[in-house]
C-alpha cells in the first residue's frame, strides 16, 4: 500500500505543483479513499492515515 500512495502523491504533485505538502497527503487520501470498497471505511481510512504519517508496519 506505501507505494500505491506514494505514486499517487506524485502524480498529484506532477498534476498540481503549486499544492503544499498538507494539500498533497489530503487529496492522495482522497483519491484512495474513493476508489477502495467504502464497506471498508473505517479500516481504509485509519490505513491511510498511518501510511502517510509512516506509521504503518
Amino acid at each position: 500500500m506505501s507505494n500505491i500512495i506514494t505514486n499517487l502523491m506524485h502524480v498529484i504533485k506532477e498534476e498540481s505543483p503549486e499544492l503544499s505538502d498538507k494539500s498533497i497527503k489530503r487529496e492522495a487520501r482522497r483519491r484512495f479513499i474513493d476508489r477502495v470498497d467504502s464497506s471498508f471505511y473505517c479500516t481504509k481510512n485509519k490505513a491511510v492515515e498511518m501510511e502517510l504519517h509512516h506509521l504503518a508496519l
